[in-house]
């Protein structure tokens, strides 16, 4: 059962409210545990290849700290990208940070990209099927447009955590965002710019 369905359970009294406020804790705790393993070295990795990358495919979702190479720049950004990678670069990958989304979007645009997964199994063998063609060519995931991202394995400063399937669901209703250069609010209705 993901996240989505659980809160409807809260409709159905104090049973559903108790259960719901069960699933809010371990959600919150499995948020504490996985920013916990970010807090690594301040150091670069190294490079792409380097870091594991062998174990990163297309279709997974993955969180981790990241650095922006042109931070300096940039408006804002993401430290904490919660991403589906699209494609795997010799240094680095592509992919949808949810995190540009409002959580209600984002959930929305979770339910529709569920629709291309190889399979309904929720385990290891469960990825995303998406290509950056498919996503520009299908009018229902217009989201995509504030999320899709390039992640470079030089400026990325933790171990890559890979998301297990039956969490994704949980993992994006989570405010585990944390943008630097503006609020969630701002960023979020930029983002909505780009999708209407």
């Amino acid at each position: 059962m993901n996240l989505l369905s659980e809160i409807s359970l809260a409709a159905l009294g104090r049973k559903g409210k108790a259960y719901a406020a069960k699933k809010a804790k371990d959600s919150v705790n499995w948020l504490k545990s996985q920013i916990a393993k970010l807090t690594g070295s301040k150091k670069s990795l190294g490079s792409f290849s380097e870091k594991g990358s062998a174990q990163l495919e297309p279709g997974k979702m993955v969180f981790f700290k990241y650095d922006a190479k042109h931070k300096e720049t940039l408006p804002y950004y993401d430290m904490l990208p919660l991403s589906i990678i699209v494609d795997i670069l010799p240094d680095g990958f592509t992919g949808l940070n949810l995190h540009y989304l409002p959580p209600k979007v984002r959930a929305i645009f979770l339910l529709r990209l569920d629709e291309t997964l190889n399979n309904k199994k929720m385990n290891k063998t469960t990825r995303f099927q998406v290509t950056y063609g498919m996503l520009k060519a299908t009018s229902k995931l217009k989201f995509f447009a504030p999320c899709f991202k390039r992640y470079l394995g030089a400026h990325i400063k933790s171990k890559i955590n890979i998301i297990k399937p039956d969490q994704w669901h949980n993992a994006v209703m989570l405010p585990a965002s944390k943008f630097t250069g503006a609020s969630k609010a701002a960023v979020w209705k930029d983002s909505k710019r780009m999708y209407q």
